[in-house]
């Protein structure tokens, strides 16, 4: 048996806004693409440690999830391994 497809999911606003503020983010409302437009490799370690540690609900964890994957494309692509490092949380 072949399970089903996953629902689409995407960024949604009210966690977009959520995120924005514990970070210092200032996002314009129309925005396009949140998690690529704000990724940053220099910060991968704050946002996973972010991700361990904040109470956070299931749309928040998702988006903070996507902004943890394209930060970390940033961090290999445009910053080397050096800066993605080793990231543990405990």
């Amino acid at each position: 048996m072949v399970p089903p497809e996953p629902k689409d999911r995407f960024v949604v606003p009210n966690a977009r806004k959520w995120l924005d503020g514990v970070f210092g983010f200032s996002a314009d409302a129309y925005m396009q693409d949140w998690e690529i437009e704000l990724s940053d490799g220099q910060r991968l370690r704050e946002f996973v440690e972010a991700y361990d540690t904040l109470s956070l609900n299931e749309d928040e964890r998702f988006a903070l999830m996507a902004l943890i994957v394209a930060s970390a494309h940033d961090a290999l692509d445009f910053h080397g391994l050096r800066t993605a490092g080793t990231i543990s949380v405990g």
